[in-house]
This record gives C-alpha cells, sequence and structure tokens, in this order.
C-alpha cells in the first residue's frame, strides 16, 4: 500500500531520488532527518530561482544586463551544509599546499575557483570541502560567493 501511495505522489525519479535515504544512514544520519533533509532539497530545487547570470546562457548578450554577481544566500548555504556534509564526510582535498598561496592573494587580485566539470552541485560541494578541512581552507570557503 505504502508503495502504491507512493507512486502517486512521486514521479518516478523523485522515487529512485528517495533511494539515497541509504547513503544519509551509512553516514550516522538517521531515517526520519535524510527524508526530511531529501524533502527539502525537492522543494527548494523547485522554488528556488536560478540566479539571473544564467540567462547569459540562452541570450550571449544578456551578460551585459546581468552582470556576474552572484549574491550569497546564507539560507540556501546552510541548507547546503547539512545535506552535503555526510556525504562529504570522506573526502580528500588534493593541492590543499597551494591554499596558503591562494588565501595571500584574496583581496589583491579577482580569483575564480573552477571544477572540472559544470554541475549545479560544484560550489556548493567545493564549499563543503573546504570548510571541513578547516584552518586556511575554512578561511577560502567563507569567502566563496556561495
Amino acid at each position: 500500500m505504502a508503495e502504491k501511495e507512493a507512486s502517486a505522489t512521486h514521479a518516478p525519479w523523485q522515487k529512485e531520488f528517495f533511494k539515497n535515504i541509504e547513503n544519509f544512514k551509512k553516514y550516522g544520519v538517521d531515517e526520519a532527518e535524510a527524508r526530511e533533509i531529501l524533502t527539502r532539497f525537492l522543494k527548494l530545487s523547485g522554488t528556488t530561482p536560478m540566479p539571473a547570470v544564467m540567462e547569459s546562457f540562452r541570450d550571449e548578450h544578456a551578460l551585459e544586463r546581468v552582470g556576474v554577481y552572484t549574491r550569497k544566500d546564507p539560507a540556501i548555504r546552510d541548507f547546503m551544509v547539512q545535506f552535503l556534509g555526510p556525504l562529504l564526510s570522506n573526502t580528500v582535498i588534493e593541492g590543499k599546499e597551494n591554499i596558503p598561496e591562494i588565501i595571500s592573494l584574496m583581496g589583491k587580485f579577482p580569483m575564480v575557483l573552477i571544477s572540472n566539470h559544470l554541475s549545479h552541485m560544484d560550489a556548493p560541494a567545493i564549499y563543503q570541502m573546504l570548510y571541513d578541512e578547516g584552518g586556511d581552507a575554512r578561511t577560502l570557503a567563507n569567502n566563496l560567493v556561495f
């Protein structure tokens, strides 16, 4: 019966998404909290507006109008920490010996941190990994736009 109810209220991909509850449980998050986190993620995914700079992917002239600045949203950032924290708890940062040099350049030059692929999860994942590393890495994380 519960399976029938779930299929009536969730699209097939959403049912697959909720299988991630098991991944959260592996990292010590109880099932009810994992379900709440995933539900909130789905709701925010559907209600959070895309940054205006994304218009430039549809219209190359939009960048002149909207600019590149993306405002920080602490509430979204804090939620993504809750969402990604358990899942990224075993990650290792390679090249962290370069972080002090990056810190020394902050405020002197514009800097862009680029991941090796494009995903809407890159910015929160990079933030989370740097934040969890602590020290200079956390300082860098706290200065990211995300």
